[in-house]
């Protein structure tokens, strides 16, 4: 059975290598911007899509349609998220979602690695494989073309046989603290597999997604918008907004004493 076809994308590995602080915006909203107590950026939950961390009650919904063969993507984790965690999310004025897109057999195979046991494991697995990008991309780009037409299947015995040449069985155990057996099971579900294949074709349909990373912000696409230098001011000002509008008088309300 060959999962990559099943879903009508790419199983190639012909993949190119693209090459903080709180920025001022950052800071200004959280002067400006009551929270709700926290922290919130170790609270996650897994949903049919992918896992969403954060403060459930948060106004904000940011999506990240990523992809963990994009070197784009592994920017983004280095760049962004530290500023997500402390200036959004941990104070609870943002939920974060991470939604995998699968371009390729590796990208899929690593996606399952990423979701493999309990909801708050996942931020942690994500965090790993993004910032280790140099090392096993480019062993997979490196690996003889017998063996990656083999993993381009796609299939459970593709996956762990890439998991353990490409050296990502052996940073689930001693960087992650898994059993060989827990990563085996999490490489063996195919129903995953599937549904990871299907939500890539659905949010391709969906949101016309262009390339990864790409953003949603409370369901709408940021068109042209895949680094964060170009996101952060963008999500900066929605939440503004929404504070604004949150200190609006409403219908019978008054502020005269």
């Amino acid at each position: 059975m060959n999962l990559l076809k099943t879903a009508s994308l790419s199983a190639g590995f012909a993949m190119a290598l693209v090459a903080s602080s709180a920025p001022a915006a950052a800071q200004e909203l959280n002067s400006e911007t009551q929270t709700r107590s926290g922290p919130w950026h170790t609270a996650a939950e897994q949903t049919e899509d992918g896992h969403i961390i954060g403060n459930p009650e948060a106004e904000t919904l940011l999506s990240e349609f990523v992809s963990y063969t994009c070197g784009h993507c592994a920017t983004f984790t280095k760049q962004g998220d530290p500023v997500l965690d402390i200036a959004f999310i941990s104070p609870g004025k943002l939920r974060f979602e991470i939604r995998p897109y699968i371009r390729n057999a590796l990208d899929l195979t690593i996606s399952m690695l990423a979701a493999c046991g309990a909801p708050e494991k996942f931020k942690g697995n994500h965090t790993m494989f993004m910032r280790s990008q140099g090392d096993w991309l480019p062993r997979a780009a490196g690996a003889p073309q017998s063996q990656q037409a083999i993993w381009g299947r796609g299939d459970r015995a593709a996956r762990a046989n890439m998991s353990s040449a490409l050296g990502l069985t052996d940073k689930m155990i001693k960087q992650r603290g898994y059993s060989a057996i827990e990563v085996d099971t999490c490489l063996a579900d195919d129903a995953m597999a599937q549904q990871l294949m299907q939500n890539t074709v659905d949010d391709a349909g969906e949101f016309g997604i262009q390339g990864t990373p790409s953003f949603a912000i409370d369901g709408e696409l940021q068109e042209d918008v895949h680094e964060w230098r170009s996101l952060e001011p963008i999500l900066v000002a929605h939440i503004k907004s929404k504070t604004d509008a949150d200190k609006e008088p409403q219908l019978g309300e008054s502020h005269f004493d």
